[in-house]
C-alpha cells in the first residue's frame, strides 16, 4: 500500500514517472490497473533491416495474420490484438535483422500527455502519448500519438534523418499500435501498447 501510495503521488499535469508496485516472486503489477482512471503505457522500439529487396513485403504479409486490416495506405501503421502483440518481433526477425532500441513503460491520466526519450549514437526517438478525456467527440479509450526518430548519417553525430507520424487512435484494453518507419534501407519499428482502467 505504502508503494502504491507513493506511484499515485507522483501524478501531475506533467510528465508522470513510471511505476509499479511488485511483490518477491509476483509479477510487477501496473498502476494503471490500481488507479481509477490511469492508462498504462508500453513503448518497444526496433530497427529492422530486411535481408532483401522484398522483405519489407514480406513482413507485411505476415503481418496479415494477426492483423488483418491496415489503418493506413501502406499498410505500416496496425492494431495488434493484445494475444498476439508477442509475435511481431518474431515475424520481423523471419525476414531480417532486428535490433531493439529501446523498451520503457509509464502511466498517465486522460488530457496529460506523456513523452517517451531515448537518444544514443543510434539516433533520438521520441513518443508522446496522449490518452484523450471522455467526451462527444472522443469516446473511451481514444489516444493520439506522436512518434519521431531523428538519425546521424555518415558518422556524425547530428541527425539528419527525420522521420514523423502522428494521429489519433482508438484502443481496446490491452491493443498494441504498430507503426513502421522508413530511413532509407532501415526501418524504425514502434509498438505501443495501452492498457485502461478495467
Amino acid at each position: 500500500m505504502r508503494r502504491a501510495s507513493l506511484c499515485l503521488a507522483l501524478l501531475s499535469p506533467l510528465l508522470v514517472a513510471s511505476c509499479s508496485t511488485s511483490t518477491q516472486g509476483l509479477p510487477a503489477v501496473p498502476v494503471a490497473q490500481q488507479c481509477a482512471d490511469c492508462v498504462f503505457f508500453q513503448v518497444k522500439t526496433w530497427f529492422f533491416t530486411p535481408d532483401s529487396a522484398a522483405g519489407m513485403q514480406d513482413v507485411l504479409r505476415s503481418l496479415q495474420s494477426i492483423s488483418p486490416s491496415s489503418l493506413n495506405e501502406g499498410d505500416r501503421l496496425r492494431i495488434i490484438p493484445r494475444s498476439h502483440d508477442r509475435a511481431v518481433p518474431g515475424i520481423f526477425s523471419e525476414h531480417g535483422r532486428v535490433d531493439l532500441i529501446t523498451e520503457t513503460s509509464s502511466v498517465t491520466t486522460p488530457g496529460h500527455p506523456i513523452p517517451f526519450v531515448t537518444g544514443s549514437s543510434a539516433g533520438v526517438f521520441t513518443a508522446v502519448l496522449n490518452p484523450l478525456p471522455f467526451s462527444g467527440k472522443f469516446p473511451l479509450n481514444f489516444v493520439s500519438f506522436e512518434l519521431s526518430a531523428n538519425l546521424p548519417e555518415g558518422g556524425s553525430a547530428i541527425p539528419v534523418n527525420k522521420v514523423f507520424n502522428s494521429g489519433r487512435i482508438k484502443f481496446h484494453n490491452g491493443e498494441s499500435l504498430l507503426l513502421i518507419q522508413q530511413v532509407k534501407d532501415k526501418y524504425v519499428v514502434w509498438l505501443v501498447r495501452a492498457d485502461f482502467p478495467i
